[in-house]
Parts: C-alpha cells; structure tokens; sequence
C-alpha cells in the first residue's frame, strides 16, 4: 500500500525525543514566569501591538523590531515539530487496517477539537481564553496521538 505522506518510521523516535521534553519544558513555562535571560533578544515582528504608545496615538507597528524572550516560541516550536513527526510518521507494518484506524483518529480528535473549541468560546473570557487558545494550538496533536496510540494498542491486544 502507498503511503505518499507519511515520513519513515525513524522519525516517530525522533518525535517522541523531541514531543516529551518539550511538552514538559511547555508546561514548566506555562505555569511559570521563568525565561532565561540569554534567550532575550531583538527580533523581526510583522504585526506588533504596544500599549504604551497608544497615549501617542501609535498602536499598531508594522515590520519593526522588538525585544522579546525567545523561549516560549522555541518551546512552541519544538512541540510543533515533534507532534508533526509522530502524527505524519509511518508505523513499521503499515497496512489498510493502520491507516483506517489513523483516519479515524484524525477524525476523532477534530470532531473533540471542536467541541472543545465550542465550549471555550461560550464558556471562557478573557485573558483566559487567550490561554485556553494557545493550548487549543497542540490540542488536536495531543488528542490524535493519545487516540491512536490507544487504538493501536488495543488492536494489537486483541490479534494476541
């Protein structure tokens, strides 16, 4: 069976090496105020916001430099690339069967996704919703590779 778009089964080692230590540098992150120093520096933005200018009358900057800490975005980053290589990488014994279950589980995890997108729009305001959406970027990640693995998991558990 073809499987054009999907990457060699090495690159779901590398995934994982890459998905768990920054998942858990992520969560490290997220509910601290920590950032390294040597991360700070000035980076190109496209579309900039800064409320101290607004009593100038200048809110919006566009193509402009600024100062930021770089690493929530290298966080960002590195769950984004190990959640790619384990969503789009080949099983060893890839067949018809793995890939109706890997369908599904894309399905699944959408069809959650949503809900959950739902239910945050009705229910959740604020800055906490901004911090509900940034996590909403690796949900659908989160959700398929938990679904699938258990899928396969339990496929395998009953062929025995």
């Amino acid at each position: 069976m073809e499987t054009r778009f999907l990457l060699p089964h090495r690159a779901k080692t590398m995934g994982w090496l890459i998905f768990i230590p920054s998942l858990l540098l992520g969560v490290i992150q997220f509910f601290s105020t920590y950032e390294p120093k040597w991360l700070d520096a000035e980076v190109p933005a496209l579309f900039y916001t800064d409320w101290l200018l607004a009593d100038k009358g200048e809110r919006f900057l566009f193509f402009t430099l600024i100062q930021n800490n770089l690493a929530d975005e290298i966080c960002a980053l590195l769950l984004l690339i190990g959640g790619l290589l384990l969503v789009f990488a080949r099983e060893v014994h890839e067949d018809e069967m793995i890939m109706k279950i890997r369908l599904e589980s894309m399905l699944w995890s959408a069809r959650v996704n949503g809900i959950v997108i739902l239910f945050c729009i009705i229910f959740i305001y604020d800055i906490t919703f901004y911090y509900v959406m940034v996590l909403n970027l690796f949900l659908l990640f989160f959700l398929f590779i938990g679904r699938f693995e258990w899928a396969l998991r339990s496929l395998r558990r009953e062929s025995e």
